[in-house]
């Protein structure tokens, strides 16, 4: 017999979470091109909470780094920034580009799954 823990978290990471998208940051690039982020649609209640407790105490910049860290993977899945590159992520790097990546991330610009692509 399946449990409802089991069926609520199968759930989450095959519908809501859903399938690795990217995003491309020109800014970020090289000479070969530009920068891809994956990430994934959606974030689980802990991500949600910390970004949220952010905002909640009138640190709008903070809760965007936080939902930038949470949220950008490399083509293998693992996170492109660390915790510990909070403070140079808010003192060194464009606020608007910052800005840009997570409003695209969160209104699903460049719908683009790879998943979805392998399928095809």
């Amino acid at each position: 017999m399946t449990r409802a823990i089991d069926k609520a978290t199968n759930h989450f990471s095959k519908e809501v979470v859903g399938d690795l998208r990217n995003i491309d940051v020109p800014e970020w690039g090289d000479e070969n091109g530009p920068m891809t982020i994956y990430y994934y649609p959606r974030m689980n209640f802990e991500q949600q909470r910390k970004v949220g407790e952010l905002f909640s105490k009138g640190d709008q910049a903070g809760g965007i780094i936080q939902s930038l860290i949470f949220r950008a993977l490399d083509a293998d899945k693992k996170p492109l920034f660390s915790q510990g590159e909070f403070k140079q992520l808010e003192r060194s790097v464009d606020p608007d580009v910052v800005l840009n990546i997570v409003n695209r991330m969160s209104i699903g610009d460049n719908d683009y799954s790879p998943d979805e692509a392998e399928k095809n």
